[in-house]
């Protein structure tokens, strides 16, 4: 009770994790429209679904994760609450806006790629870490476009590289986002910003 099975990309293993304890960190209400830009194997809506009330759109560009995403969320038996969108978010055009937008973007330093860990490195998409010459390319895009995506008074939540925090930020209030906040990791590293509309 409590967990979700996750199943792996390349060879199918499946993992549990515990989803009260994960899902805490995105805060939400009941009716929250939600939206994830870049979902890969769809754990975080998973995660977050365990609290029923909302619904979750999730975008993935690359087909094999929207897949990989559906059938987990199928595994789950989740589907009546989370719809994989398998578009480029700069391409996706809701009808509605959303109450929180939130990413895990690729923010690794195009030139810092090839001296990762091999199991990073060759394990994992480049799209999924390539970050542009200084690791923010995603960033400029989702916070210039989030900001008509989302509600007056909505957030938008992203997970950033270690030193990227203090950027990211004034990115958000470049873009028109409102009291953001940057907030650490237990190490006490700046690894989540939020911007408020």
């Amino acid at each position: 009770k409590g967990k979700i099975l996750v199943l792996q990309r390349k060879n199918g293993f499946r993992f549990s994790v515990d989803a009260p304890l994960l899902a805490s960190f995105i805060q939400t209400r009941n009716g929250d429209e939600i939206l994830e830009i870049g979902t890969g194997c769809g754990i975080i809506p998973m995660l977050l679904s365990v609290k029923p009330f909302h619904h979750i759109v999730a975008l993935e560009v690359q087909q094999g994760l929207a897949d990989l995403a559906r059938r987990n969320i199928m595994l789950n038996h989740l589907d009546g609450r989370i719809t994989i969108v398998e578009k480029d978010f700069r391409q996706y055009k809701p009808w509605h806006q959303f109450d929180i937008v939130f990413s895990n973007p690729p923010y690794i330093p195009s030139g810092d790629i090839a001296g990762l860990a091999r199991d990073v490195r060759d394990y994992e998409p480049r799209l999924a870490l390539d970050g542009g010459p200084d690791g923010l390319a995603a960033y400029r895009a989702i916070a210039s476009i989030a900001c008509r995506r989302i509600v007056p008074g909505g957030a938008l939540i992203v997970e950033v590289g270690a030193g990227q925090a203090e950027e990211v930020a004034a990115l958000f209030a470049a873009s028109g986002f409102k009291d953001t906040r940057i907030v650490p990791d237990l190490a006490g590293i700046g690894r989540v910003v939020a911007g408020l509309t």
